[in-house]
């Protein structure tokens, strides 16, 4: 089997080396090859069209090449990611035609100040402050953000860019070599993660609002969450635990080990768990009966995901 390795030719032009047999043959790179930390015109990107003979006679070193670039460019395609890259040289950032297609621009090389055109004007200064920070030598972190882009058609559009900077020298005043990323639309994505973030901010309202005390546990029956009226009653804890720790504390001695052994039960066996107790009063210390009901939810295959759970206040019915 013929093996690739890579050298330096005699006039200084990177080579390929093909072996078999003990017969060796030199051949210069092609130009993409030798001039990887350059940046990429869309010619490069996409490979030129090549007529059948010259495909055939090409050597294994730019066949690999070829094979790689296509496979890079079908998998970002199939994630519906564009791939960008900045010259520190010029200053300008050369793009393929999905990142074109995501903001609606030219797939030219263009500067900088011409593709924050299309960032939406609240988010400008700070997309442009995290590509000067990825650049510095100071700061190693990628380049991560997600921010919002204005098409041409007036269409607004959230994107995540992200990108990775290599340096020639170590130390604060090293410069960067090159600066290369993705950008891809979360538009959908971003929808979504919204609407779940306001359904909890209107389920925390709604618990808020109840006479009752709410809460929350995971699956194994710890708790996770509260509404305000724990707090109220039982007392402020720093953590999950301390929370769940206190609401047996506050419990009267001859109900706590019982309410405990039956809440434990109801887990094990994802039965509702229903109980009436006396529960004591961080404010005034008085101790008032409450019924703690808790139902649980499941996934789609009959697993627990979680506990929702209620102790109101029913003295003034005893």
């Amino acid at each position: 089997m013929p093996s690739l390795g890579s050298n330096t030719h005699p006039n200084g032009v990177p080579f390929c080396r093909q072996s078999k047999d003990d017969a060796s043959i030199s051949a210069p790179l092609p130009h993409s090859l030798s001039n990887l930390d350059q940046p990429l015109s869309k010619a490069h990107l996409n490979g030129p069209a090549s007529p059948p003979l010259a495909a055939a006679q090409a050597s294994p070193a730019e066949a690999t090449l070829r094979l790689l670039a296509e496979q890079r460019r079908l998998a970002l395609d199939a994630a519906r990611v564009g791939w960008w890259q900045c010259d520190p040289g010029t200053g300008l950032f050369y793009v393929d035609e999905r990142y074109a297609d995501i903001l609606g621009i030219d797939a030219q090389p263009q500067p900088l100040s011409e593709l924050l055109k299309s960032v939406y004007p609240e988010d400008r200064q700070r997309v442009e402050a995290a590509m000067k920070a990825a650049t510095r030598g100071q700061d190693t972190r990628p380049y991560d953000i997600e921010y919002r882009v204005v098409l041409p058609n007036g269409q607004l559009r959230w994107v995540v860019a992200k990108g990775q900077a290599t340096f020639e020298v170590d130390g604060d005043s090293r410069q960067y070599a090159s600066f290369v990323g993705t950008l891809c639309d979360i538009t959908e994505s971003r929808a979504v993660r919204d609407a779940l973030h306001a359904s909890e901010l209107r389920f925390r309202q709604l618990a808020d609002a109840m006479p009752a005390i709410v809460w929350m546990t995971d699956g194994d029956g710890m708790l996770e969450d509260h509404n305000c009226h724990w707090t109220a009653y039982i007392g402020a804890s720093s953590s999950p635990s301390g929370a769940r720790q206190r609401w047996f504390d506050a419990m009267h001695l001859d109900d706590s080990q019982t309410v405990y052994a039956l809440w434990r039960t109801a887990v094990r066996d994802g039965e509702p768990f229903d109980y009436q107790s006396l529960v004591r009063c961080v404010t005034d210390g008085a101790l008032r009966w409450h019924h703690h009901r808790a139902t649980p939810y499941r996934n789609a295959d009959g697993t627990i995901a979680r506990w929702f759970g209620s102790s109101i206040d029913i003295h003034e019915f005893k």
